[in-house]
């Protein structure tokens, strides 16, 4: 036996290195220095643009105009690459692995002759080598902890898969109808052997592509090796699998894109390029969520690797690239890597970048799992934002039809997350990429107490979604709100708004006949700010109230589709005592705009001095909670003590007294 897996592995080694002696060189990324227009002057309605924009699926461009408007869905990222750079390099025998519109750049091998020569060409602004990875997935599950259908079912319907959606309350969302329907959900991994397991194959792929041998297939073919499709099998699963009483995805009605990026046949697992293509090819698609389940910060030997000063959100290839998708409307969710126990402890990116949701793992106790990559970002940012079940959670074991298996990381956690944030937009469509990412940060378990663990906590659906909804409609401002107990119909719901949070006017509510009650608001503008309340009779026969003792507020109902908070409780701009407070070693603050601003996080001595900028740059809509560790700006430890911690803008200021005591 064992001189049989001796071969094996010998024989999978000498392909591999057979794979790698048939390349030409090494990867480079090739920037060009232009695309023919400067990037001020796009017009739109010009061939070049016009070329762009049927590169998008009608659902990219509905997506895009969500968050851009209908002026600004075509930017200069998207333009196509001058075909005359691409034939010069042609001419010179390079083949062209992927073309990257939003980095105006091309990946191909170059032997040393081609690099100085390509180098020379007038028209490329640099070369820069494509960086290759250490994948940070889980090992592949030994035999002992796969499952066979019919063994083990402790719970009807779902089967073993039961715990680890329940945590995130996906069972009582399911029950009401919402499964994901009309989200799309792109998956960046390893392979999918989706055609062949039967809680894949009967799920709605729409499309797939291998980046990394650059065909339609991404189950295993010849030169792949057994294991390659075995990590991505599972996390389809995991988010979008359906065997009744056996296993049950998060979103199994959604809608997927699958794309290959990584190469399992070596240590060389992934690179850049391969993330960054799929990624624009998704969100061209109209993909709303993509789900990585990878993280990257250890290169291959001979490779400088990323420091982590540079988990910055704005260095890697791969951050940047899934920050550009953010930028057009796409929910970007990855995991926050399985560096938690080891030398390097922190998120991997992208799961560093300044939007995307980064996931961390926690056991079906909610105890945040040793190997679960932490925060912060060196600029002090909040990381991860989420935490999903990532130890031993079950999925489908690929090359079987029917097996499955259980096991951890963080790439368990995160297609739990992605599926969570598709039931949020299958019920909400209107929303934007923003607003569902806020929603879901802002229901969290550990919302009002992040840390640097588990940072705002466990996703809560449930939560997520009962949360009523506020949308502009060509008919007027509609609010909408999901009961998950039952509704009498001899009172019914009732929604109460006001302008001034004093004077309420009632509006009966109406079931939708799926799972929302609706009420039109004509008295109400799109830029007036709402409060309002709702009543209803519950399945006890109790009159109930929500929000508990107060009312909800939307400052916009144009652009702020959701009341987050009760009104008592927000502002237009606001910051929040730090926690804990005293601190010993590190505490952390929160703050809260409605619009975006440009402003500074700093730290003061009781004197007025300035001792720390803790950040400074655009700070997002919605809430952002930032960490400082006692140390000024040389890094040196300041003494005990009061000090003050400001978020300053030319919107408007706010201050707070915290304490360090030693």
């Amino acid at each position: 036996m064992k001189s049989l897996l001796y071969s094996t592995l010998l024989l999978i080694l000498i392909l591999s290195s057979a794979a790698e002696a048939q390349r030409p060189g090494e990867k480079y990324f090739i920037f060009f220095r232009d695309k023919g227009v400067a990037e001020n002057t796009l017009m739109k309605g010009s061939d070049i643009f016009n070329e762009a924009l049927s590169r998008l699926s009608p659902e990219a461009i509905e997506r895009r105009k969500l968050v851009l408007g209908e002026e600004n869905i075509i930017s200069y990222e998207d333009l196509p690459l001058r075909s005359e750079y691409i034939q010069q390099l042609e001419s010179e025998g390079i083949n062209i692995h992927h073309r990257l519109r939003w980095f105006n750049a091309v990946s191909a091998y170059l032997t040393p002759q081609q690099r100085a020569r390509v180098s020379g060409f007038s028209f490329v602004e640099k070369l820069e080598k494509v960086k290759s990875f250490t994948s940070v997935r889980m090992p592949d599950t030994q035999e002992d902890n796969v499952y066979q259908p019919g063994l083990n079912k402790n719970f009807i319907e779902y089967g073993e898969s039961y715990v680890q959606l329940q945590m995130n309350e996906i069972p009582a969302v399911h029950r009401k109808g919402i499964t994901g329907q009309g989200v799309m959900l792109g998956l960046l991994d390893t392979g999918f052997d989706w055609q062949l397991h039967n809680s894949l194959k009967t799920r709605n792929v729409v499309s797939e592509y291998d980046f990394v041998f650059n065909d339609n297939v991404t189950a295993n073919q010849e030169g792949d090796v057994a294991s390659q499709h075995n990590h991505g099998t599972y996390v389809f699963s995991i988010a979008g699998g359906y065997q009744d009483s056996v296993m049950i995805g998060a979103a199994y009605n959604a809608s997927f894109l699958l794309a290959k990026t990584e190469d399992v046949r070596s240590e060389r697992n992934v690179e850049e390029d391969n993330y960054a293509a799929a990624l624009e090819w998704m969100e061209n698609r109209g993909v709303r969520i993509t789900s990585s389940s990878l993280g990257y910060n250890t290169f291959d030997t001979n490779q400088v690797s990323y420091t982590y000063s540079q988990m910055d959100g704005k260095t890697t290839i791969v951050t940047r690239a899934a920050e550009l998708a953010f930028s057009k409307g796409v929910l970007t969710i990855t995991a926050a890597g399985n560096e938690g126990n080891g030398l390097w402890k922190y998120i991997v990116a992208p799961a560093d970048g300044f939007n995307t949701i980064a996931i961390g793992a926690v056991t079906s106790l909610d105890s945040v799992a040793s190997f679960s990559g932490i925060g912060p970002t060196p600029d002090g940012r909040m990381k991860p934002e989420l935490v999903a079940v990532g130890v031993n959670t079950y999925g489908a074991r690929a090359s079987t039809p029917n097996q499955y298996q259980s096991n951890s990381g963080t790439s368990a956690a995160t297609p739990i997350a992605s599926g969570a944030a598709a039931l949020v937009w299958s019920a909400f469509p209107h929303l934007t990429n923003k607003q569902v990412r806020n929603l879901l940060i802002s229901t969290a378990g550990s919302f009002k107490r992040p840390n640097f663990y588990r940072g705002y906590g466990l996703i809560n659906v449930k939560k997520a979604l009962e949360l009523p909804a506020v949308k502009n409609t060509p008919g007027g401002i509609v609010a909408e709100k999901i009961f998950f107990d039952s509704v009498y119909a001899n009172y019914g719901a009732y929604i109460f708004i006001s302008k001034n949070n004093r004077d309420f006017d009632s509006v009966q509510m109406i079931f939708d006949g799926g799972f929302k009650y609706q009420a039109a608001l004509p008295a109400v503008g799109i830029n007036d700010p709402l409060y309002f309340y709702i009543k209803y009779e519950s399945a006890a026969g109790e009159l109930t109230t929500l929000p508990a003792g107060g009312t909800w507020y939307s400052p916009d109902p144009a652009v702020s589709d959701v009341a987050f908070e009760p009104a008592a409780r927000i502002q237009d701009f606001s910051l929040e005592q730090n926690y804990p407070n005293p601190f010993n070693g590190s505490t952390a603050f929160q703050f809260y705009t409605a619009s975006p601003v440009e402003g500074e996080v700093v730290v003061y001595n009781i004197l007025g001095q300035k001792i720390k900028t803790i950040y400074s740059g655009q700070i997002r809509s919605g809430y952002s909670t930032f960490l400082w560790s006692g140390l000024n700006d040389h890094n040196v430890p300041v003494s005990s003590g009061a000090y003050i911690y400001a978020v300053r803008s030319a919107k408007a200021n706010a201050y707070k007294k915290l304490m360090l005591l030693k």
